[in-house]
């Protein structure tokens, strides 16, 4: 009987940005298993299932893979926490609605992103010396825009006289030390109830009248 000749399959091309996709999801993975110093681009390429060739058609470097993420990072927070309607706000209960949809926004991206939030919320303590800047930078404008809208608020006499900035410190930092907990699994339960428990804590401590935005 003559034998077939099968050729062995090609793997599939993909177009540039999926690819990259493909890298950065790869790198991600690596790095929140692994951390920063101890990952390699072989370890990124191996769980990609490329080779190093294809890695440096998109990225020269570890630093510069690992500074993508970080933009992507930053701008899924800033779009998770930042929704339009602030000069909107007139009531309590419009705070307690924004509020909601925030916190249910930030935690939410973090919980369905767990291997991007290990890496920028746990292994943040290790930041390379290049990234401190930006890393600073972002915390800097997250504090300064909250801030803003927390003085804004006040203004209308509807959240309690306080130095904003110290408040959305504190805000900010309740919402991070949750999400770093729901994203190692040690917080579990409802969502939809951890949202609820964290805005009534948060408001409680700086509405003006916190009865009336929860009647």
């Amino acid at each position: 009987m003559e034998r077939t000749e099968v050729e062995p399959k090609k793997p599939r091309t993909l177009p540039a940005e999926e690819r990259r996709d493909q890298l950065l999801a790869a790198a991600c993975a690596v790095f929140a298993e692994k951390g920063y110093h101890e990952a390699k681009i072989s370890d990124v390429t191996a769980r990609a299932g490329v080779g190093k060739g294809t890695f440096y058609l998109y990225f020269k470097s570890k630093e510069e893979v690992y500074g993508a993420l970080l933009d992507d990072f930053t701008r899924l927070i800033f779009l998770a926490f930042f929704i339009p309607g602030a000069d909107e706000v007139k009531t309590g209960r419009d705070i307690r609605g924004r509020f909601e949809r925030v916190t249910r926004n930030a935690l939410g991206l973090l919980r369905d992103n767990r291997n991007l939030a290990r890496l920028f919320l746990q292994e943040g303590i290790s930041w390379e010396p290049v990234f401190e800047g930006r890393v600073r930078s972002f915390y800097q404008d997250l504090s300064a825009r909250t801030a803003q809208n927390l003085a804004a608020w006040m203004a209308k006499g509807l959240l309690r006289s306080a130095d904003p900035v110290v408040l959305a410190h504190c805000v900010l930092g309740m919402v991070e030390r949750v999400a770093v907990q729901l994203t190692a699994g040690t917080i579990k339960g409802d969502f939809e109830a951890l949202v609820s428990e964290v805005v009534r804590f948060e408001l409680y401590g700086i509405l003006a009248d916190p009865a009336a935005a929860f009647a």
